[in-house]
């Protein structure tokens, strides 16, 4: 694989989101804080205001140019129907995947919050999901603890491992 991965960040906008902004910058300064190298649909202006639809198809043109779909998980990641839709089109492209525990990490008022499920066990575990999971039943995605596996140094590494392991 030549160049870094780029990559799309899923993850529950109702709660994590300054928890996500920290992750995302310490990706950015992978690339000596020039921003590239990743994609978050919710950060364009006026897209919150868009129809399911619209959005849906957003996503789907942005994970078109990722490598990698880093799933940050908070406390209630495993039932955000975004996040669930942003991995099974995930799944379903062959984009590397992984996840990352981002309870640890303190909010814009310094509280941190619950370690909530692994989405992908969640996942694995619902009727309707079972059908693409199965589709990739190679995939089994690493997840890590961005406070004890010291993720602002770690996470290029990470990243580049599922990048390395996603289908093309």
């Amino acid at each position: 694989m030549t160049g870094s991965p780029c990559v799309f960040f899923s993850f529950d906008r109702s709660r994590d989101t300054a928890r996500a902004d920290q992750v995302r910058a310490a990706w950015a300064a992978d690339f000596g804080g020039s921003g590239v190298g990743s994609w978050d649909v919710y950060h364009s202006p006026g897209v919150e205001q868009l129809p399911q639809s619209e959005r849906d198809r957003l996503i789907d043109l942005v994970l078109t140019s990722a490598t990698v779909t880093l799933v940050l998980i908070g406390a209630d990641t495993h039932q955000s129907v975004q996040v669930w839709h942003e991995v099974r089109r995930s799944l379903t492209a062959g984009k590397g995947l992984l996840g990352v525990y981002v309870d640890g990490i303190a909010d814009r008022s310094g509280a941190t919050d619950s370690r909530g499920d692994n989405p992908f066990w969640a996942y694995r575990l619902q009727s309707w999901f079972r059908p693409i999971w199965a589709a990739r039943v190679d995939v089994d995605p690493p997840v890590f603890d961005w406070i004890a596996d010291d993720g602002s140094r770690n996470l290029g590494e990470w990243v580049r491992q599922a990048a390395a392991e996603a289908r093309s």
